[in-house]
């Protein structure tokens, strides 16, 4: 076996690249007819998790007769050693890592796509698990000229309690999709009743690239943005995005009660730059929530005990309302039990998601010369 190891920078305030590549070909032979693929990971002190995420990949991508692949690492302001994880994933595929400041997921993401030399390219999460034939399912939906697809995502079934909350929140918010998971199709008109994000998703590098290049975000630190929606809707102006358990992973959520309210916060601030916009689903809900909040504060300070009996029942009827809608009993349990403090934590989010965006649109008036 020969590796060939070269580094170069685009200077001090650009990413520095790394490349390993390996000439050694897998044993199988070459599938000629699927195009060349990139998987791009976004990644932030991700080393605990990362190698198992890859090593699935290439195990079901070797199952699939997946030859033409390469990966390309964005290690997004790692501390940890996070690059190094992949020594053995170097071994097995043409690896290229690319070092930047830490940026957030979509600056991380464009880097890797701008990098990566493949006809579609696969953007993973460094949280996630490929289930056993998803590539294989890719690879004939592909080949059959469906190349654009989001895939379907659970927790894994060991996780903590807070890890399962997510299940919950997602089976009410898609429970169109999730009463019956089967193959649909995201259009422009029922974009907001499907799940959909970037933690698995493959399409034509291209589109993706042209997709970042129209990236509608109103912040203007890109941490802060919502980079699954704004990312994915442009998609849709070339065609449908296609969905189907056959394509699959499972995801490992934080499990700690201090990462489940931080995360819970970043999820509150990222809603409003993706959802809180004419035409969406969610615009009225989200102004609604917003505009009770400091009633709700008033009146449980006033009258406490029947703030907390208010929760209590609430988070009860969710538990039960999202068992109905056909959440595994763990994922309502989670929901009802964990309910008031992911309100608190997830509406403070919002809040500063909307003062960010209030702050981004006063420079830009400034800056303009408009009127504030």
């Amino acid at each position: 076996m020969r590796a060939a190891y070269s580094e170069g920078s685009t200077g001090l305030n650009g990413p520095s690249v790394s490349e390993t590549e390996c000439s050694e070909t897998l044993s199988k032979p070459r599938r000629e007819e699927l195009p060349s693929l990139s998987v791009v990971i976004p990644a932030f002190n991700a080393a605990g998790t990362l190698s198992a995420t890859v090593t699935a990949l290439l195990d079901d991508a070797d199952a699939a007769g997946w030859r033409d692949l390469e990966v390309v690492l964005v290690d997004d302001g790692s501390t940890d050693g996070t690059a190094d994880s992949l020594h053995d994933a170097a071994l097995r595929c043409r690896l290229t890592v690319v070092s930047q400041p830490n940026s957030g997921r979509f600056l991380a993401r464009q880097a890797g796509l701008e990098r990566a030399t493949g006809e579609l390219a696969l953007l993973i999460d460094s949280r996630i698990t490929i289930i056993p034939g998803s590539m294989t399912f890719l690879a004939r939906e592909v080949s059959s000229g469906r190349d654009v697809w989001n895939a379907h995502v659970v927790t894994q079934p060991s996780a903590s309690l807070p890890a399962h909350f997510w299940d919950g929140i997602t089976t009410l918010a898609w429970r169109r999709y999730y009463r019956d998971p089967r193959h649909v199709e995201l259009t422009h008109e029922n974009f907001d009743y499907y799940p959909k994000g970037t933690t698995l998703f493959v399409a034509p590098r291209q589109l993706l690239l042209d997709a970042c290049g129209r990236f509608d975000t109103e912040v203007t630190d890109l941490r802060m943005a919502n980079d699954d929606t704004l990312m994915l809707q442009p998609l849709l102006n070339h065609g449908v995005i296609n969905l189907a358990p056959g394509f699959a992973c499972t995801y490992q959520a934080r499990s700690s009660l201090p990462s489940f309210v931080r995360h819970s916060f970043h999820r509150g601030t990222v809603l409003v730059d993706g959802h809180d916009r004419p035409g969406s689903r969610f615009r009225l809900p989200i102004r609604i929530a917003l505009a009770a909040g400091p009633v709700a504060m008033v009146a449980s300070l006033r009258h406490p005990l029947w703030a907390v009996r208010a929760a209590v029942v609430a988070s009860c009827g969710l538990g039960i309302a999202t068992r109905i809608a056909g959440a595994e009993r763990r994922a309502a349990l989670s929901l009802g039990a964990l309910a008031p403090m992911f309100g608190v934590s997830y509406y403070a989010g919002m809040v500063r998601g909307e003062l960010v965006r209030y702050s981004a649109r006063r420079r830009r008036r400034v800056e303009s010369g408009e009127p504030t």
